[in-house]
C-alpha cells in the first residue's frame, strides 16, 4: 500500500519554507539607509548619526572619504570640545572592550592601544581604540549593528574643538593601525549589506547614505548613472581629463595629475592656473548684470536680485574618463560651485578655491551637491548622476529602543533654529513586507491541508486493511481466469490507489 508520506513531506517543506522567509529580514536589496544632515555654510560639512554601545548611545560624525578612523570625544576626554551630543560612556556600554596594545598600535597608553591623527588643515585628534557594536541611525529600521574598531578621543585640537559634530567617520580604504574601519565592517554584515558599495545624494540642506547599494529613485528623470573607474587604494581618486566653461577649455588632462574624492574637504580645489581661468571666465562671461547678478568687492560673491538663485549662471563641465576608455561629461550647476551665504540671502560665493602650484584637484563637498555619487569599490568603479536628493535640516533623533535593541525610529523632534524643508522620505518597503505576510499565510494554510491529509490518512488506513483482507479471501474463493473474479480483482485495486497516485 502507497502511503501519502511523499504529499505530506512535499507540504511540510513547503510550508516551513514558507515560516521561515515571514522571519527573515523582508528587506530584499539589503541595503542599510540613514539621514544625512549638514550645509556648506552652517556647518562646512555634512554628517550622519551612528548608534553606538549597548545600550545605544547616539553619535555624530562627519562624512569623510578622505580620511579612515571614526572616532568621537569619550568621557575622561581632557582636551575636548562642546558638541551636539554628550561624550560617549564607555563604562555605561555592556559590550564595549577597549584594544590592548599589540604589534601593529602606533602607540600605547598604558598598555591600551592609541592613535594620533593630523589633518591637512592642522586638526588634530589623540585617543585610543576600542571595540564596540556600532550602526547607522536612521528612518530605516533593519539596520543592524556591527562590531567595529572605533577611536575614544581624549584630546582634541583646531577644528575638531569648534566644530558643531561629535566626530569623523572616515571611509577612505586606509589601513590604520591594522584596524579594519566601520565601512568595512558594515560590508562583512552579509545579511543585511549586499555589495562593497555605499552611495551619497547631498542637498542643500542633508541628504542620503546608503551602505550595501544605491537608491536610484532620486536621480532626475532622462538621466542616468555614468560609471568611471575608481582607485580606491588608500584614497578614491578619479581620472579628471577636462575642465570646460561653456565652449571653453580651462584646464586638460596634464593638468590633472591627481583628483581625489573627498567629503571632508568643503570646497573643491583646482591647481593655481586652473582656478585662476575658471574665475576669469566666471567675470567674463557674468560681469555687467550678465547673469542676472553684480559681482562684490571681494571677486569670490556675487549679489543676485532678492528671492533669485544663480540659473543664469552657466554650467561647468568636467570630463572624466569612463569605464569604456572615452570620456563622460558631469555637470557642475551654478547652485553646486556657488553656495548662499545665510549671513547675506542674495549674495552666493564660489564653492571652489585655488590649491596653489599642486597638481591636486580635490573634489570636496560642493562638487557631490544636487548629485548621486556611488563608489563600487567591488567593481572598482564610481557612478555620478544629477539628481533631486532629499533635504534635511538638523534635528534631534529620538530613537525607542525595543526588546531586541533594534532601531525603531517613531519621528523626529526639531531643536535646532532652522526652518526645515519637508523631508522626502526614503523610499518605502511595504510592498516587500506585503509580500511576505502573503507568503506566510499561504505557509499556515499548506499548514493546515496537511493536518487534514494525516487525519484523512489515519481514518482510512483500517478500511484499507480490512479492504486488503477482503480482497485476499475474494481471491482465493474464485479463481483469476474466470471473467468475474477478474472483474472483482480490478475494482478492488482500483479502490487502493494513493491520494498521491490520484494527484499525478
Amino acid at each position: 500500500m502507497v502511503r501519502p508520506s511523499l504529499a505530506l513531506c512535499s507540504l511540510g517543506f513547503l510550508m516551513a519554507g514558507a515560516l521561515e522567509y515571514l522571519d527573515a529580514d523582508p528587506v530584499s536589496d539589503q541595503i542599510e539607509r540613514t539621514r544625512l544632515f549638514g550645509n556648506i555654510n552652517a556647518f562646512a560639512y555634512y554628517f550622519a548619526e551612528l548608534l553606538v554601545g549597548t545600550p545605544p548611545q547616539r553619535v555624530s560624525v562627519i562624512i569623510d572619504t578622505g580620511s579612515g578612523l571614526c572616532g568621537f570625544p569619550c568621557v575622561g576626554c581632557t582636551h575636548c570640545g562642546k558638541h551636539l551630543e554628550k561624550p560617549f560612556d564607555l563604562k555605561a556600554s555592556n559590550t564595549s572592550q577597549l584594544v590592548k596594545c599589540a604589534f601593529d598600535c602606533d602607540r600605547c597608553v598604558n598598555d591600551n592601544c592609541g592613535y594620533i591623527e593630523q589633518y591637512t588643515e592642522g586638526s588634530q585628534i589623540v585617543g585610543i581604540w576600542f571595540r564596540d557594536l556600532v550602526m547607522l541611525n536612521g528612518s530605516d529600521s533593519d539596520n543592524r549593528p556591527v562590531l567595529a574598531s572605533l577611536g575614544c578621543h581624549m584630546e582634541e585640537r583646531k577644528l575638531f574643538y569648534t566644530q558643531k559634530v561629535n566626530g569623523i567617520l572616515g571611509l577612505a580604504p586606509h589601513k590604520i593601525t591594522g584596524k579594519s574601519n566601520v565601512l568595512q565592517d558594515l560590508y562583512k554584515d552579509k545579511k543585511h549589506v549586499n555589495d562593497a558599495v555605499f552611495s551619497f545624494c547631498l542637498a542643500d540642506w542633508g541628504g542620503l547614505w546608503t551602505v550595501g547599494g544605491y537608491d536610484s529613485s532620486y536621480i532626475l528623470p532622462g538621466t542616468s548613472l555614468q560609471w568611471v573607474p575608481l582607485h580606491h587604494t588608500g584614497y578614491f581618486g578619479v581620472r579628471l581629463m577636462q575642465l570646460r566653461f561653456g565652449a571653453q577649455i580651462i584646464g586638460s588632462e596634464t593638468d590633472f595629475v591627481t583628483t581625489l574624492l573627498d567629503t571632508g574637504t568643503t570646497f573643491t580645489y583646482f591647481p593655481h592656473h586652473v582656478y585662476f581661468g575658471l574665475i576669469t571666465a566666471l567675470k567674463a562671461a557674468c560681469g555687467g548684470l550678465g547673469c542676472g547678478a553684480s559681482q562684490l568687492s571681494d571677486e569670490s560673491c556675487w549679489k543676485l536680485e532678492a528671492g533669485t538663485r544663480p540659473h543664469q549662471f552657466p554650467n561647468i563641465s568636467l570630463l572624466f574618463q569612463n569605464m569604456s576608455g572615452d570620456t563622460s561629461t558631469i555637470l557642475w550647476s551654478p547652485e553646486a560651485y556657488m553656495f548662499q551665504r545665510h549671513s547675506a540671502a542674495n549674495t552666493w560665493c564660489y564653492a571652489f578655491a585655488d590649491n596653489g602650484m599642486s597638481q591636486t584637484t580635490v573634489l570636496g563637498t560642493s562638487f557631490f551637491i544636487h548629485k548621486t555619487l556611488v563608489f563600487d569599490t567591488s567593481q572598482g568603479k564610481l557612478g555620478i548622476a544629477e539628481a533631486a536628493c532629499p533635504q534635511n535640516h538638523y534635528r534631534d533623533m529620538q530613537p525607542i529602543i525595543n526588546s531586541n535593541s533594534d532601531l525603531v525610529v517613531s519621528g523626529f523632534a526639531r531643536s535646532a533654529p532652522f526652518t526645515s524643508h519637508a523631508t522626502i522620505p526614503t523610499p518605502p518597503l511595504g510592498h516587500i513586507h506585503f509580500l511576505a505576510l502573503c507568503l506566510g499565510v499561504a505557509g499556515l494554510l499548506l499548514l493546515l491541508l496537511a493536518i487534514v491529509m494525516c487525519l484523512w490518512a489515519y481514518f482510512t488506513a483500517d478500511e484499507e486493511d480490512e479492504a486488503d483482507t477482503e480482497d485476499g479471501q475474494l481471491a482465493e474463493e474464485k479463481p483469476l481466469s474466470h471473467p468475474e473474479s477478474s472483474q472483482t480483482f480490478k475494482v478492488a485495486v482500483s479502490n487502493r490507489v494513493s491520494p498521491g497516485e490520484i494527484a499525478i
